[in-house]
């Protein structure tokens, strides 16, 4: 079932994680995170969150792209 199933049960889990590490280290090397775009304004925490879902869903989408499924 690893095998078969590896990025569900390895990859997503690990990509949380990666997205993670990213917020927290841009987080201490550029200070407080502001996103501005169409009409939303976040700032802060919800700054932070807001790009932790964007890293997660691109490396996901890159899993995706990368991955070869076998029929």
């Amino acid at each position: 079932m690893l095998e078969e199933h590896f990025v569900a049960l390895i990859g997503v889990p690990m990509s949380a994680l990666v997205a993670m590490c990213v917020v927290i280290l841009l987080r201490f090397s550029a200070g407080p995170m502001k996103f501005k775009g169409l009409d939303f304004e976040f700032e802060g925490a919800a700054g932070q969150v807001v790009f932790w879902i964007f890293c997660f869903l691109a490396i996901i989408a890159a899993l995706r792209l990368l991955w070869v499924l076998e029929p």
